[in-house]
């Protein structure tokens, strides 16, 4: 007995700490090519799920024609439910720390052309 309310316990600590973020980037204007650690992802406005893993980093890339690249780290945030979980199940600190849900860009016009 004391076996299956372990694992229940275990259980609903996995169902109710979240290891990703559904993430939404936008660019104004919307279309850019989106590259994240060097993989094509597709267009603008996207969505996503990135992992919340706290060694891991998002550098991202948008690219439209007639627009400067912008190249950006995702800032990250605090995720509260697997920090809270870590205090009782030791590696859900390593997915405490991941992206935000929103991250929206200014692309600016290319000069000269």
């Amino acid at each position: 007995m004391k076996t299956l309310t372990f694992a229940l316990v275990i259980g609903a600590a996995l169902f109710l700490t979240s290891c990703s973020t559904s993430v939404q980037l936008t660019t104004e204007p919307s279309g850019a090519d989106v590259e994240i650690n060097g993989q094509a992802y597709g267009k603008t406005p996207l969505n996503l799920n990135l992992t919340d893993f706290d060694f891991t980093q998002y550098s991202v890339t948008m690219r439209m024609m007639g627009y400067q690249d912008k190249t950006v780290v995702l800032e990250k945030e605090l995720k509260t439910g697997p920090f809270i979980g870590g205090f009782f199940i030791w590696p859900f600190w390593l997915w405490c720390y991941g992206p935000m849900d929103n991250y929206n860009f200014q692309l600016i016009p290319k000069t000269g052309q």
